[in-house]
This record gives structure tokens, C-alpha cells and sequence, in this order.
């Protein structure tokens, strides 16, 4: 019976022990104590707690604005918040505690919103009150596709940012236009959009990087002139929103402007031209994806991109720069280098060219330049095949226009007269380059010399680094004889020695069959003032 006893006493010490860790073990747990603002003072706030909450300085605190939204599906009136930022207590005393807050996170708050502590290993005495906590979704039939997508919607937006929230539901128009719940959802973007007028543009929340954006900043933009900006995206359909941050140089909050999607791909928006002034501009990107994921994508509040703005009077300066240039070329073309069928002079195919131009920029909306240049054409063969070669030559003079319809697509027309082997000649040269004249381009040319025959080509110049632009063409000709068809494959490297001065090299393998064919030199200089 003793033993009895003892074992009963030692199994109610053993529960009573596990009562009293379990209890510690709340006692000790961490705790989300909800308070509201009930005072604002400058860039304080004030909120009312109870005594035991062991709130204390330097304590981080969450700041969240309630709002009121009808469920699209059930029509009810329901409440939620939005985050609004963070900040920490200052001072407490013995019924009010202070937080300090930031220029930008001043102008959210408003009495009334929700303060929300995290008290370390406290116990709590109650529960927060029902009217504490926000109720954020209802127990609704999930019968229908559309019902389920809405409610899916309505889940994954509770609790995120007015930007995520509209975009999510424009969204879901878009996919589903003809939901019975439509006109619901509108009224509650609309609501959304009326707050977010209110909400400063200035104010940037600290959030994480997002992959998958990618975009080549512009180094320099002429001052009064709109910035057009595009982003490549790697997975479009997860983005939902994306917003392009920017201020000019030395202000101290940012703007924000949203981006659009155009094409496959690509996120595009523009600065308008007034804001474009000098010195200069800096801008960072926030891309939010459809899992709930938002941050800056390209740039970042504290390192965001930055572009050199030239004032008026730079401007006008670098308009009077560069207008004209000279350029000589010397080239050397054998179709039969390879050609050991005969002997002698046999199946000779060559010729040289030289030519000399004039350019001077005009800049004029359309007509952006004018050229006026000479040339001389020797050589001899044109023909696979025939053992004797016929001598060809043609000495000419040409005019040139370029036409610009918008700075990255230029059109050039060339009419050309000269002195040929059955006397006055005429020949035209077209010419089509998309892209920049001293950046990377791709362009197409076709031209005819009468007695001598044409070209057409298609040549890339690619500046992947600035002091040394490189060019790669392929071009189809029948000349110096309107002979066989030939294909000319041609690279060409320059160096930016000065401001003003680039010598070129070209090297180029030319034939007319496998048997045919042959090697091509050339050399050029450019003088730019």
C-alpha cells in the first residue's frame, strides 16, 4: 500500500512538473501585442498600451492602415490592412509609448492605424479582441471556376500593398471579362485608386531584389528631351505590376511612374521631358510577381541607376561638335588568289577601289545629313572561267542624302555619275541602318555602277567597346565587269586613336566558286571636327 502511495505522489510531482514547463513554455513565448495610434505630433506617434505588455526603447514596431472592402463574392463588408512601413519606440511611459518616424513614413500615418509589438517572452493575460483583429476571409461556397479564381485572388492580396492589389485584380479582369463578380472588383480598385492618391509618391519600403529583369542603362540624355526606358523580362506572365522610381540628382525623395508591358517580353515607360534637367537623373526599379514576391529589380533605393543630363548650353555645344567628317578609304579585292588552274595571267580576277567623301551633318528633323564624295575603280577579270581578262575601270563623282525618321533608323540615297570604259556613266547606291550611326547597327545597301556592275550587302558594326568598333559584312557582286556573281565575306576593326581621328582595317575572303577565290585587304581613316 506504501508503495502504492509512493508511486501515485512521484506520478503527480512528475505531472506537475510537466504542467509547470509547459507553462514556462508560454510564459516564455514570443507575443504580437495590436495597439492604435491615438496621437501625432511632428514625426512622432503615440499609441496606448497596458500595463504588463513589457514593451521597452528601441523595440521595433509595424505600422498597418485598416480599410473596408466588399468581398467580391459575398457582398459583406470586410476589413484588412495595408502595410504601411516600420519603425521603433522611443520612449514609454506609463500609458503612452512614442516611435519616431521617418520624413516619408510620417506622411502614411494617420490616427487611427494599427500598431502591432512583438513583446519577447511574455505572457499574455487575453486574447486580442475581436475587434483587434481584422477579418479577412469568409467560410464562402467554392462551387465555379470563376468563384475559385476570385477567392484565390482575394487570398493572395490580403495583406499586400495597394500597387500588388490593383494590379492583381486588373489582372483578373483581363483573364476573366466576363466574371459575374466584376462589377464588385471594380469598386474596390476604385476605392484602392482613390487611396493611393493620397499616398505620397516618395516613400520607397525596404524590400528584397528580384531576378530577371534586365536593361542597359543610357550613360548621357540631352536635358528637355522625354527618357524612353525598356526593361527585358525573363518570365513576363509572373510579373503582374512594375514601377520606375526617379529623381533628379541631389532631391531627396523619389517619383514613381508605372511601367507598361509591350510585346513579349519587354517592360517599357518614359520620363516626361521637363523632368529630364540637369545635372542629372537616378531611378531604380520594383517589379512585383504574381507569387506575392515585390522589390527592386533594377537599381535599388540606396546604389539606383544614374544618367548624365547635359544642360541646354552643353547641348548646343556638342551640336556645333562632330558636324563634319572626312573619310578616306584604299581597298584591294582578289576573287583568284587561290585559282592554280593556269599559269601566268591566266583566270586573273581583281580590282581596287578608292574613295574620298565629305559629310556634314545638318541635324535636321528628317534630313540629318549631306555627302558629296569621288571614287576610282580599276582592276580586271569578273569571270570564273575565261582565261583572258578583260580590263574594267570607272572614275565618278557621287551626292548623298541621309533621312532620319527617328534616331535609330536612317536612310540613304546616293546618285552617282562618272567615266567608264564606253564613256559617261551613271550608277545609285540605297542604303537602309537601324540603330545609332556611331553605335552598334545593322544595315542593307544595294548599289549599281554601270559598266561595272552591282552590290547588295548586309554588314553589322557592333561597339561592344567604345575605342574599337568592329564591322562584319557579307555581300553578293557581280563586278568589276558585270561578270559572275560572287560572294565577298568582309571584317573590319577601327581604333579611336583621337577624338577626331579612327583608322580602320579590312580584311576580306572573296570567290565565285571554291576553285575561284581570293583574298581582300583595305585600309581607311575617318576625321571627325
Amino acid at each position: 500500500m506504501k508503495s502504492k502511495r509512493a508511486f501515485h505522489a512521484v506520478a503527480l510531482a512528475g505531472l506537475g512538473l510537466l504542467w509547470l514547463g509547459q507553462a514556462s513554455r508560454v510564459a516564455d513565448a514570443d507575443t504580437i501585442r495590436r495597439a492604435r495610434v491615438v496621437s501625432l505630433e511632428e514625426n512622432e506617434a503615440f499609441f496606448a498600451f497596458e500595463p504588463g505588455w513589457g514593451i521597452a526603447p528601441n523595440q521595433n514596431v509595424r505600422i498597418k492602415h485598416p480599410i473596408r472592402l466588399k468581398h467580391p463574392v459575398s457582398g459583406a463588408w470586410v476589413e484588412d490592412e495595408l502595410p504601411v512601413g516600420e519603425a521603433s519606440i522611443s520612449m514609454v511611459g506609463q500609458r503612452l509609448a512614442m516611435v519616431r518616424l521617418e520624413a516619408g513614413l510620417r506622411a502614411l500615418v494617420v490616427t487611427g492605424d494599427v500598431i502591432e509589438v512583438l513583446v519577447p517572452g511574455r505572457a499574455i493575460e487575453a486574447e486580442p479582441t475581436a475587434q483587434e483583429e481584422p477579418t479577412k476571409h469568409l467560410p464562402l461556397p467554392q462551387s465555379d471556376d470563376d468563384t475559385l479564381a476570385v477567392l484565390a485572388t482575394w487570398q493572395r492580396t490580403s495583406g499586400r500593398r495597394l500597387d500588388i492589389r490593383i494590379a492583381a485584380w486588373r489582372e483578373f479582369l483581363r483573364d476573366y471579362p466576363e466574371s459575374p463578380y466584376r462589377e464588385r472588383i471594380e469598386d474596390d480598385i476604385a476605392t484602392l485608386e482613390e487611396m493611393r492618391t493620397r499616398e505620397p509618391q516618395d516613400l520607397v519600403f525596404d524590400e528584397p531584389h528580384v531576378s530577371g529583369v534586365d536593361h542597359l542603362s543610357p550613360s548621357m540624355v540631352d536635358a528637355g528631351e522625354r527618357l524612353g526606358l525598356a526593361f527585358a523580362v525573363e518570365e513576363p506572365a509572373a510579373v503582374v505590376a512594375a514601377w520606375i522610381h526617379y529623381r533628379r540628382l541631389g532631391d531627396p525623395t523619389f517619383r514613381r511612374l508605372a511601367l507598361r508591358k509591350d510585346g513579349d517580353g519587354y517592360l517599357r515607360g518614359g520620363i516626361e521631358a521637363k523632368e529630364v534637367r540637369a545635372p542629372g537623373l537616378e531611378y531604380f526599379v520594383e517589379v512585383a510577381h504574381a507569387n506575392g514576391q515585390s522589390g527592386s529589380a533594377i537599381g535599388s533605393p540606396e546604389d539606383p541607376r544614374r544618367i548624365q543630363v547635359q544642360s541646354q548650353n552643353l547641348q548646343a555645344l556638342r551640336e556645333t561638335r562632330n558636324r563634319s567628317r572626312v573619310s578616306v578609304i584604299a581597298t584591294y579585292l582578289d576573287y583568284a588568289t587561290f585559282d592554280d588552274r593556269g599559269t601566268g595571267d591566266e583566270h586573273q580576277d581583281r580590282y581596287a577601289l578608292f574613295e574620298t567623301d565629305f559629310l556634314f551633318r545638318l541635324r535636321r528633323p528628317w534630313l540629318y545629313g549631306v555627302r558629296v564624295g569621288m571614287g576610282v575603280l580599276s582592276g580586271e577579270g569578273g569571270f570564273k572561267d575565261r582565261p583572258e581578262p578583260e580590263s574594267a575601270g570607272f572614275q565618278y563623282g557621287y551626292t548623298e542624302v541621309e533621312f532620319r525618321t527617328k534616331p535609330t533608323r536612317a536612310y540613304l540615297a546616293r546618285l552617282i555619275a562618272g567615266l567608264g570604259r564606253d564613256g559617261l556613266g551613271f550608277g545609285a547606291e540605297g542604303r537602309v541602318r537601324f540603330g545609332e550611326e556611331e553605335a552598334s547597327n545593322l544595315s542593307f545597301a544595294l548599289s549599281s555602277l554601270e559598266d561595272v556592275g552591282f552590290l547588295s550587302e548586309v554588314r553589322m558594326q557592333w561597339v561592344a567597346i567604345e575605342s574599337l568598333p568592329m564591322g562584319f559584312s557579307v555581300g553578293v557582286t557581280d563586278q568589276p565587269n558585270n561578270g559572275d556573281l560572287g560572294v565577298r565575306l568582309s571584317g573590319d576593326l577601327g581604333y579611336r586613336a583621337l577624338d577626331w581621328f579612327q583608322p580602320t582595317l579590312r580584311v576580306s575572303y572573296q570567290g565565285r566558286s571554291i576553285q575561284h577565290s581570293g583574298l581582300g585587304v583595305g585600309l581607311g581613316m575617318v576625321f571627325d571636327w
